[in-house]
């Protein structure tokens, strides 16, 4: 399993945070063999307690099942550290994408919070 890169929602509102989202998406997205080196977040946005994720098309290239799970468990776990973060909307270059593999994802998915 991948490790999650630590973020804790600041940067959206300050961008001083240590690891802005960005990076700790990026970094999450390269320690997984299957996705395009060339895959990147392209913008992010927190509204009503959705975080949404804006990726480049490079990202929606068709995972098996358990590069999709590693992918979106990693997301969900990343957007899971801002505790106003309810649910996550993966977008590809703004459009809603039905799936990247076999997991629907047309609409918001639960985040994933660890246990403290």
């Amino acid at each position: 399993n991948p490790v999650t890169p630590s973020w804790d929602g600041s940067d959206l509102q300050t961008g001083t945070e240590e690891m802005t989202l960005k990076a700790a998406v990026d970094d999450l997205l390269r320690g997984i063999d299957s996705v395009p080196q060339n895959a990147v977040l392209l913008e992010h946005g927190k509204k009503d307690g959705v975080l949404t994720l804006n990726f480049s098309s490079e990202f929606d290239s068709g995972y098996g099942s358990s590069a999709e799970q590693a992918i979106l468990n990693g997301l969900r776990a990343l957007a899971g550290q801002d505790p106003e973060v309810e649910e996550l909307m993966i977008l590809v270059e703004g459009q809603i994408v039905e799936t990247l593999g076999h997991f629907e994802i047309m609409e918001p998915i639960p985040v994933h919070r660890s246990e403290a």
